[in-house]
């Protein structure tokens, strides 16, 4: 009877610390966002951002790898802030933001973001138009990015406000696409909204053609044309056409 006793407390005894423990237990309400910088010194700042008032911001480390903790669920755009010493594949010196979806107790992945250090600097003229209207820049800047075999080509109209050009394989004269590798990108920084990007890598498409690329001197020149879309809808914004655009003695 003794035993039979024991073994009922023993196994009521396990029930309730079981019990305890699913009751004590904090349920998780918020995520992570995860990813890596190469090279580890090429980025300043990573920051998150949702269409509902939430930033969450995060330093890399000295390897490259970031972490930003404790994030509301939902959808992000992840941007980060390069170097002065660095240009970027997509969008000259700042990078194309990466969409994050973020769900309570889960991490989402951004994987490695690569960063080229530029061959180019700021120089030559440009212009386009942006929905019918011009859009036309303060200055303009290129890079000649990954061994040569990438260009980039930058319109600044202000500090948060510029259209880019990238294409991953250039190697001369000739019509390239723009997609979601070869890209055109509108950020907007000074919308009344808050930061906007649009991208031919959200299911946009255009060209760029390549009217001149002289290796001696290191200028080029082109025309270029693309819609891009936002990885969010932000203030009704679902689109962007940029048309009749051209630059020249753009330095790579």
């Amino acid at each position: 009877m003794k035993q039979l006793l024991l073994v009922r407390t023993s196994i009521f005894g396990a029930a309730l610390l079981a019990a305890l423990l699913t009751c004590c237990k904090k349920e998780e309400t918020t995520g992570t966002i995860t990813g890596s910088i190469a090279p580890s010194d090429a980025v300043s700042s990573v920051v998150a951002t949702d269409g509902k008032g939430h930033r969450y911001a995060a330093t890399p480390e000295s390897n490259g790898n970031f972490k930003l903790t404790n994030v509301e669920p939902g959808t992000y755009q992840v941007r980060c802030t390069t170097r002065s010493s660095y240009y970027l594949p997509y969008g000259g010196v700042t990078p194309a933001a990466r969409p994050a979806t973020v769900g309570a107790g889960q991490t989402a992945s951004l994987g490695t973001i690569q960063v080229w250090p530029g061959s180019g600097a700021e120089g030559g003229t440009g212009t386009c138009l942006l929905n019918g209207n011009a859009y036309t820049p303060i200055r303009v800047q290129g890079s000649g990015g990954n061994a040569g075999t990438e260009l980039s080509v930058v319109f600044v109209r202000d500090p948060l406000d510029r259209l880019s050009l990238h294409l991953s394989q250039c190697t001369g004269r000739g019509t390239y696409a723009l997609n979601a590798v070869s890209t055109g990108v509108l950020s907007l920084g000074g919308s009344s909204c808050g930061p906007m990007e649009l991208s031919t890598r959200n299911g946009g498409s255009g060209t760029v053609t390549i009217t001149a690329y002289d290796t001696g001197t290191r200028l080029c020149a082109g025309t270029f044309s693309f819609t891009a879309y936002p990885a969010l809808t932000n203030c009704g914004v679902t689109s962007a056409v940029v048309t009749a655009g051209t630059f020249a003695e753009v330095p790579f």
